[in-house]
């Protein structure tokens, strides 16, 4: 892999240092050996290996808990059942303005040196993935960085923060690769706002180490999609680093002392005073349920935002409605993992709201608690834990001033989604959500072709696509079947599939069609009148022909929508659902159907004798 020739990065304010660090010292003198061969990365995050097929009793266990009256809305449906060795052989740490001569760690003595309450600092021999989740099993950050060809791990004394001060930027201005942890016990992955806001500028990058991955970032924002790397490239980027320090001027060990010694006698100097006070990361606030509310108070969304799954592996979760206002997420990881329910819109589909209602049961594990995300149009987010999620239920009230983040625009929000993690919510489980206003999904049923509907008027087939790279290739074989075979290889690509009516149709109120589409996916179909007037739905595809039937009467339907004027029914398809490529076929009856003839050679003898 090719990385840029100038790892030097700028001074990295979000991981806040605070005050002073404390030191292990030994007498002895050590010489420095390196090397410029780098093992092979050990192996990322581990894969899924579990679907929800996997998932038993035992797994799932039941519990028993009676329903109180502010939980009865839930009565209707309750929950179905890399490491690359280093031969560097030592390590020097410096206090108070005299340099010390001190043992390198191995990375179980590193850890262990590493304490919350007290800012320290350890200079570690190597570093692994297996590490990186041991660090983010400690109940604080910790700040990785490489100085002068050293992999430094360091904390802040805070409880679970990183504070920033002086002389941590003028040490980090210093650092050729700088990162920090966001532990597990806080249930936040991606970088924060105040990450993002204090990061190095564009192109340089800074990372965040999660149990989800690890995402990169600068002040522009968070990289790559927001979709995190895995623990290997990680590792290889920072050896990469140290490597370029090692055969380049970066390299100096004296340096690399004389500097450490400074950083930790200007941190003495700040412990004594009550100065170097400085900024915090923000940590997500928590929520619990509230009893004093009532099924009236849940939150209807407008503009009737997508419900769609998220998350790390969609083969390890999937969705389901329960009531028209309620939807399950079942979710089992084998591993470390994350799924989200997410609600996505577009513009404003909480106009003039000050908090968000909803309702959370769960027949959940880990610490009983789901995340709650919210996303503006411009990319800014922010997120709340929510605790005591029960199978008895319960009602929550999520006023936006409990979102630490200054900057999302609550009149602009690009989704609101609800996850279960490893850690937050066990590695398997079910969890609801009730809230009011999203596009409903339709469950597939068993396939029955005398309960397709016919459709009126001869309608044509068309297609369409979005993107400079999106293809669409649509193939009818006869006046009942079609399928068409996407491509979306880019971000923003999107294509569709459409059944066009010559004159306006009544097609009823409950039309039927039959869809087979790759398995644990999803897909838009919308039915639109001679208004112009929209009628959307999402529909689970099951890897298999199955019927579905939309109701053009329910609570997503637009006022004044007109059943007996349908102009079109249209089948869309993007990059996350049902996803970048794959092939869709639809059986309907009553489509205009001209079919191909195909010559043979000329033979006078074959002709029919009119």
């Amino acid at each position: 892999m090719n990385w840029p020739i100038n790892f030097k990065i700028v001074a990295k304010r979000t991981l806040h240092l605070v005050l002073a660090f404390s030191l292990i010292f030994s007498p002895t003198q050590i010489s420095f050996a390196y090397t410029s061969e780098l093992a092979p990365p050990e192996a990322a995050i581990d894969t899924p290996t579990t679907t929800l097929s996997d998932v038993t009793d035992q797994e799932v266990a039941e519990e028993e808990t009676p329903i109180s009256e502010t939980e009865e809305f839930f009565e209707e449906g309750p929950l179905e059942e890399l490491s690359i060795a280093s031969t560097i052989e030592a390590e020097e740490v410096i206090r108070g303005g005299e340099p010390r001569e001190l043992e390198r760690y191995a990375f179980e003595r590193a850890i262990a040196s590493l304490q919350s309450d007290v800012a320290t600092a350890v200079i570690a021999e190597d570093l692994s993935a297996e590490n990186l989740r041991d660090l983010l099993n400690l109940d604080f950050e910790v700040g990785i960085a490489v100085l002068r060809g050293e992999i430094v791990l360091f904390t802040s004394g805070n409880d679970y923060e990183v504070s920033v001060n002086a002389p941590v930027l003028d040490l980090l201005e210093e650092a050729s690769f700088i990162s920090h942890t966001h532990p597990s016990t806080t249930g936040a992955h991606e970088p924060s706002e105040d990450d993002i806001y204090f990061a190095a500028e564009a192109p340089q990058e800074e990372y965040v180490v999660s149990t989800r991955g690890v995402y990169s970032y600068n002040n522009s924002g968070v990289l790559n999609g927001g979709i995190p790397s895995d623990y290997s490239e990680y590792i290889e980027k920072l050896y990469e680093a140290m490597l370029f320090d090692q055969e380049s001027e970066q390299y100096d060990s004296v340096e690399a002392r004389l500097l450490l010694n400074e950083f930790i006698y200007q941190q003495d100097l700040l412990n004594e005073s009550e100065e170097g006070l400085a900024e915090t990361f923000r940590r997500s606030g928590t929520m619990g349920p509230d009893p004093t509310l009532t099924v009236n108070d849940v939150t209807s969304l407008d503009n009737y935002p997508l419900a769609v799954l998220t998350g790390g592996s969609h083969a390890s979760a999937v969705i389901s409605p329960v009531t028209g206002n309620r939807l399950q997420i079942d979710y089992n990881f084998g591993g470390p993992g994350w799924a989200g329910l997410q609600y996505a819109g577009t513009g404003d589909y909480i106009p003039g709201a000050t908090d968000l209602v909803f309702g959370l049961l769960g027949n959940i594990g880990g610490q009983s608690q789901v995340k709650l995300e919210v996303r503006d149009g411009s990319g800014n987010q922010d997120s709340v834990i929510l605790t005591g999620v029960t199978v008895g239920g319960g009602l929550y009230k999520v006023p936006f001033t409990q979102f630490n983040s200054p900057t999302v625009d609550f009149n602009d929000i690009a989704f609101i989604q609800f996850i279960v993690d490893d850690y937050n919510s066990g590695n398997s489980g079910s969890l609801q959500v009730l809230i009011n206003g999203f596009t409903p999904i339709v469950p597939p049923a068993t396939y029955a072709q005398g309960s397709l509907s016919a459709l009126p008027g001869s309608p044509t087939l068309g297609s369409g696509t979005s993107g400079g790279a999106a293809t669409i290739t649509q193939t009818q074989t006869s006046p009942r079947d079609f399928s068409f075979d996407f491509n979306l290889p880019a971000d923003g690509d999107y294509a569709w599939s459409v059944i066009d009516f010559p004159s306006n149709q009544d097609l009823g109120t409950a039309p039927v069609l039959a869809v087979n589409g790759p398995s644990g996916k999803q897909m838009k179909v919308s039915f639109k009148d001679s208004a112009g007037l929209t009628a959307n739905f999402m529909i689970n595809l099951n890897g298999d022909k199955r019927n579905y039937t939309f109701d053009l009467t329910g609570d997503n339907i637009p006022a004044g929508f007109n059943t007996t004027q349908i102009s079109e029914i249209s089948m869309a398809v993007d990059r996350n659902y049902p996803g970048t490529s794959g092939t869709i076929t639809v059986e309907t009856s009553g489509l205009d159907y001209i079919p191909a003839v195909t010559g043979t050679a000329y033979n006078q003898g074959a002709l029919t004798a009119l």
